[in-house]
């Protein structure tokens, strides 16, 4: 008897609407055997995720829109139809490099605190205003840190005035925003008008309010040697360290430490000629340890409670003593947004354990913390500041 000859095996794929479907009765050829696979449609599920799609991405752009404060300049009537062409015609980049150097914001804070960049419009309505009235003056308050205002117009005819505010500034030593006490001032509520700034264009010549000027912020000229940059590095940094301690710039207390960070900041001022930029070593130390300025010498923004300014201004000072020794830079911040904190409440302190826990629980307070300031309460100082002082660890720290 022959051996059987295998049959092949074809497949073949049809749609679920198809109506060419196998017949178990049907005539098949003996030498190849058809299996049909039939795919299912996934339409209906396309469409329903369409569908959903749509719905989502209008609630995501609700959440997104900006929030909607006062008479807006980008949708409003134009203020010169010169400028307003003037600005149109100019690519995107350009008119960024415009904003950059009026220190202008290109960007706000929408719902949800999430940040919205500007568009070509808003960047031309901003040209207009800065060019008609002068760029945004620098707050008050955050002086050093170079932190302009910005202001909400009421209606159309504002001439370049209106409610002034600060955003605040970004802090390294905390890795958080310190909120500005320039809102709660008399000046912010009363409205008072500020000086607003010439407008500068591309070319024109830096003013001493720059973030370049050694000068800007500093008490006294800062003057450098004139052999400074022929010294052997670690020779300069120490005569860096001397100008930067004369300037009361808030290096670490160790001057080992401190030394180390003068000869980092000098290698990164070298130019394409090799040679250091004493003047960009100074400005990126002020940058990472800027003087302190006299609300800082003072304790600080006033707090809502005045029974807790001196709560505020003790936290204030213990995080400098901190922030200058070799203690945990997580640890040093604690102090200081423990302070930010308390300043927003309204009840006055009388017991650090109650505010570590419980219904009075304060914001960057725990138990830990809480402990410390109680000892604060009863006995008028922080038992850790002596360590800091003299630029040590506190025993119950040290690893």
């Amino acid at each position: 008897m022959p051996p059987r000859k295998p049959k092949a095996l074809k497949r073949e794929y049809t749609d679920d609407n198809s109506d060419d479907d196998f017949t178990p009765g049907e005539e098949r050829d003996d030498e190849e055997i058809t299996m049909k696979i039939t795919k299912k449609s996934k339409a209906s599920k396309k469409i329903k995720k369409e569908s959903d799609g749509d719905a989502n991405e209008g609630s995501i752009k609700a959440k997104n829109e900006p929030m909607k404060q006062g008479y807006d300049i980008a949708t409003g009537v134009v203020q010169d139809e010169a400028l307003h062409a003037k600005y149109s015609a100019m690519t995107l980049d350009e008119l960024k490099q415009y904003m950059k150097i009026n220190r202008m914001p290109q960007s706000e804070i929408g719902q949800k605190n999430k940040r919205i960049n500007y568009k070509k419009p808003d960047f031309v309505a901003h040209c207009v205003d800065g060019e008609l009235w002068g760029r945004y003056p620098m707050c008050p308050k955050c002086a050093p840190k170079k932190v302009t205002l910005r202001v909400t117009y009421k209606d159309e005819h504002h001439k370049g005035q209106g409610r002034w505010r600060c955003q605040g500034y970004w802090d390294k030593n905390i890795g958080g925003l310190v909120k500005c006490s320039f809102n709660y001032s008399d000046d912010a509520k009363n409205e008072t008008p500020q000086t607003r700034l010439p407008w500068r264009h591309p070319g024109d010549e830096i003013s001493d309010d720059e973030e370049d000027d050694v000068n800007a912020g500093m008490e006294k000229p800062v003057e450098f040697p004139e052999d400074l940059g022929t010294l052997p590095p670690i020779d300069m940094a120490k005569k860096m360290l001397e100008i930067c301690r004369e300037h009361k710039l808030t290096l670490p207390q160790a001057d080992n430490d401190a030394v180390r960070e003068c000869y980092t900041k000098l290698q990164a001022s070298i130019d394409y000629n090799d040679e250091y930029d004493v003047k960009t070593a100074f400005n990126l130390l002020k940058e990472s340890f800027p003087p302190l300025t006299a609300e800082e010498k003072a304790g600080g923004p006033a707090p809502r409670n005045p029974a807790n300014a001196a709560l505020c201004a003790a936290l204030e000072a213990i995080f400098a003593a901190a922030k200058t020794s070799p203690e945990d830079p997580m640890k040093a911040a604690s102090y200081r947004k423990a302070a930010m904190s308390i300043r927003e409440i309204d009840f006055e302190v009388t017991n650090g354990i109650a505010i570590s826990k419980g219904k009075l629980k304060v914001p960057n307070v725990g138990p830990s913390l809480g402990a410390q300031i109680q000892f604060w309460i009863e006995n008028g100082r922080f038992e850790r500041m002596e360590y800091y002082e003299r630029g040590e660890i506190p025993p119950s720290t040290k690893k």
